[in-house]
């Protein structure tokens, strides 16, 4: 079985979630990867200006 859980911040995360998690695999091996997530990419100016005239083309 496998899980996924996103949370918009580390602070999102809660006894409660534990509590969920253990109740719903109770006593099966598992693994807890944390991952962040940095592929967020901050556009530039230039680069959200050209993307404003791409969108004015035919």
């Amino acid at each position: 079985m496998h899980t996924t859980y996103h949370f918009l911040s580390a602070q999102d995360l809660s006894t409660e979630i534990l509590d969920s998690i253990k109740a719903k695999f109770k006593s099966k091996p598992i693994t807890i990867i944390v991952k962040v997530n940095d592929d967020e990419i901050e556009l530039s100016n230039e680069m959200k200006s050209m993307l404003d005239d791409r969108l004015k083309e035919d």
